[in-house]
């Protein structure tokens, strides 16, 4: 049974094939339940959940097989982003950067011809883990999908960015491999017959790799996002700076806080996305790499006195909102009153131009409410704030 997804949507394709996060199937595999807040608090304390977490989402995703989702007219969409990271790239910190200017973000450990996974093994580093049986397996022949990627890795990023991969708004996409050979890849008989990679002296296992470079737009190495050739370069015009791009507010609060206040402040995040869309669009693309870190810091900062204006304007509104309801209480005496002394009483109240009861109550309130502010771009970026370790 699936729960029904709460919230806004992103891009429904995306949602639909995610919404296995929130089946029974899904619980069962990962022991946790995925559509309960508290449930998904516990288990990123509890470490050992993480890499059943991470196991379950790579299976289901390739029982769900997204294929359909990777085609090349998401690919031209300028807001639709497919990232290709390395071991070293900080997965919470991509996920929080680019997720400010996409609609979809799609990131893959797809390595590339360049970094093969050989060595790793090689070097006793962590290969392919196994994953399921392969449902689509040929008849009267086993194969097993493995994925190449570190199951408590995922598992922990999946718990913090549940409520965006929900929505639709980015999902995971591990290197893919199907083999006749089951087993751990990281198994002494694995790595004395190469029978993963086939190679080695007996007979190797047959081996199918699925990689995600059709559909990759950009490769980031050491924190520097390359251009994949034919990306949409409205596209590259933002995501190459967002990358690079510190926003204390972002960095200060966690992927899990995130997640959260982007789907909870949805109007305002989408209204700070197309600010700074279009800010980052202005940049100019002859600058060097010196001159456009100091335009980027400067939108920072930018950002930052925004921030602190509207906590100023927010902080006055409620003082306001306080000594209106302590007037609203001796108002609605008079209100009392005029109903027992009649037009004699109103006619004085009038004269002095005195204002009361629930009527008056309810015009302070309307007029020193904190929803327009809350429908501001800034707004999102406030309530981010209040979450950041970083940030007073």
């Amino acid at each position: 049974m699936r729960r029904k997804q709460e919230g806004p949507i992103q891009n429904p394709a995306v949602a639909e094939v995610m919404a296995f996060l929130d089946s029974e199937r899904f619980r069962n595999m990962s022991g946790v339940k995925m559509y309960s807040d508290r449930s998904v608090r516990r288990a990123r304390m509890k470490i050992h959940l993480h890499s059943k977490i991470g196991r379950a989402y790579c299976e289901s995703l390739w029982r769900a097989e997204p294929a359909a989702l990777l085609n090349e007219e998401n690919r031209d969409h300028p807001y639709h982003v497919a990232l290709s990271v390395d071991r070293r790239s900080n997965l919470e910190t991509l996920t929080k950067r680019t997720a400010l200017i996409s609609d979809t973000l799609v990131i893959s450990n797809d390595a590339g011809e360049d970094e093969s996974p050989v060595p790793r093994l090689a070097r006793r580093k962590p290969g392919p883990m196994p994953v399921c049986r392969d449902h689509n397996s040929p008849e009267g022949e086993d194969r097993y999908v493995y994925a190449e990627v570190p199951h408590d890795e995922i598992g922990q990023w999946v718990l913090g960015a549940k409520p965006l991969i929900s929505s639709g708004a980015t999902w995971f996409l591990p290197k893919y491999y199907t083999s006749t050979y089951e087993g751990p890849a990281h198994e002494p008989e694995f790595l004395r017959t190469g029978a993963f990679y086939g190679t080695g002296e007996r007979e190797p296992h047959e081996i199918h790799e699925f990689s995600s470079s059709g559909i990759v737009d950009f490769l980031v190495r050491n924190g520097r996002a390359v251009d994949v050739s034919g990306v949409n370069p409205v596209k590259s015009r933002m995501v190459r700076p967002v990358i690079n791009m510190r926003i204390p507010v972002i960095e200060g609060t966690s992927l899990t806080n995130f997640s959260k206040i982007t789907m909870d402040e949805f109007g305002s995040f989408s209204s700070f996305r197309d600010f700074l869309r279009e800010r980052l669009l202005e940049l100019d693309p002859a600058l060097n790499a010196v001159d456009s870190e100091v335009e980027l810091t400067r939108i920072g900062l930018n950002i930052s006195d925004q921030v602190r204006d509207i906590d100023s304007r927010l902080r006055l509104v409620k003082k306001k909102r306080a000594v209106q309801a302590a007037g609203a209480a001796i108002g609605s005496l008079g209100a009392v009153l005029l109903a027992v002394y009649g037009p004699a009483l109103q006619t004085v109240v009038a004269s002095i131009g005195a204002t009361g009861g629930a009527w008056g109550m309810l015009n302070a309130f309307a007029e020193n409410s904190t929803r327009p502010l809350k429908d501001e771009k800034w707004y999102y970026v406030w309530a981010l704030a209040q979450k950041a370790e970083n940030f007073r």
